[in-house]
C-alpha cells in the first residue's frame, strides 16, 4: 500500500502543480436530511478529532503533506477522488490491517464512525453542509452530550491519545472535568485554555446544551 506521501508525490508528477490544487467554494446549506451524511455534520468532526490534530494533518503540520483541516484540504492532498472514492488511500488507510500503516496511529475508528464515512463516500463524498434545529432545552447525556462528546472530544482525548493529559473516554471521566470546571471553559476558550476543538468549535447552542447538562450536575440521563 502507498502512503499519504508516495501517493501525494505521484499525483503532482502525473497531473502538474497546478492540477493538484483546487479552488471549491463551500456550497449551500440545506435543511438536515434523515439518513443522508453531510461533511459538514458527519464527517469533519471525525477528521478533526481524529486526525487533523497538531503534529498530524492540522493545516500547519499537513504530515506527510495531509491535511485534513477542511474539504478543500481534503482533496487537495490528493488521498481521496469523489469519482472512485473506495480506491484511494483515504479509505483504504482506516481500514488498514498493520498498525503501523493504519490511520489514525492511536488506533482504529469505531465500526460506526467507519460506517458514517463508507456512507458519504458511497454518496460521492460530496462538500455537503447542512443545518439542523437545535434545542437548548434538550440535553441529557444519552441523547446529546454523549454523541457531541464522541464526535467533537473523544478524538484527542481517549484512553491511548489523552492530550493535555485528559481523557474523556466514558462518562465518568467526562463527568469529572465537567464538575471541576474545566470542559466549559475549554469549549468557551477561557480561563487560559485554549479553545476546543481546534478549528471545529462548538455552536453557541451546543455550549449552551452542555453548560446546562453541567449545571444540572452532570447527570448520567
Amino acid at each position: 500500500m502507498s502512503g499519504w506521501l508516495n501517493l501525494s508525490v505521484v499525483l503532482v508528477l502525473t497531473l502538474g502543480f497546478g492540477a493538484c490544487k483546487h479552488d471549491l467554494p463551500d456550497p449551500p446549506p440545506e435543511d438536515c436530511q434523515s439518513g443522508k451524511m453531510y461533511f459538514s455534520r458527519d464527517i469533519a468532526p471525525l477528521l478533526l478529532t481524529n486526525c487533523g490534530m497538531p503534529g498530524c494533518h492540522d493545516a500547519a503540520s499537513a504530515s506527510d503533506g495531509v491535511n485534513l483541516s477542511s474539504y478543500e484540504a481534503l482533496m487537495n492532498s490528493g488521498i481521496l477522488n469523489p469519482n472512485a472514492p473506495f480506491n484511494g488511500d483515504f479509505w483504504e488507510v482506516l481500514n488498514e490491517s498493520d498498525p503501523d500503516k493504519r490511520m489514525p496511529p492511536s488506533g482504529p475508528l469505531s465500526a460506526s464512525q467507519l460506517n458514517l464515512i463508507q456512507q458519504w463516500l458511497s454518496e460521492g463524498a460530496p462538500n455537503s453542509i447542512c443545518i439542523e434545529g437545535c434545542d437548548t432545552t434538550q440535553f441529557t447525556w444519552t441523547a446529546v452530550i454523549e454523541p457531541l462528546i464522541q464526535t467533537k472530544c473523544q478524538g484527542c482525548h481517549n484512553a491511548s491519545t489523552q492530550n493535555g493529559g485528559i481523557n474523556l473516554a466514558n462518562y465518568a471521566l467526562v463527568k469529572a472535568q465537567a464538575l471541576n470546571g474545566m470542559l466549559n471553559k475549554a469549549v468557551a476558550g477561557s480561563g487560559g485554555i485554549p479553545l476546543m476543538p481546534p478549528g471545529n468549535p462548538l455552536a453557541s447552542c451546543q455550549i449552551s446544551q452542555l453548560q446546562s447538562w453541567i449545571d444540572a450536575g452532570a447527570p448520567e440521563n
